[in-house]
């Protein structure tokens, strides 16, 4: 399954499972539309994770999503 021109949202981009999530999207071989990060607070050391090859939206949520 190819996951070229897809767009993409990450929820729980800033912990450890979502950081993860989010390189393995980036090492895609195709590349995807666009990745949307979301989470509550996304930390120095987390972003710094993330690459600078990230050149999406970063959205950060103040409250809980139900």
């Amino acid at each position: 399954m190819t996951l070229a021109g897809v767009n993409c949202l990450v929820t729980g981009a800033g912990g450890f499972l979502g950081q993860r999530i989010v390189r393995l999207l980036l090492e895609e071989e195709e590349p995807l539309a666009e990745i949307r990060l979301l989470d509550k607070a996304f930390s120095s050391e987390a972003l710094g994770r993330i690459g600078s090859n990230y050149m999406g939206i970063l959205m950060e949520y103040p409250h809980t999503i139900c």
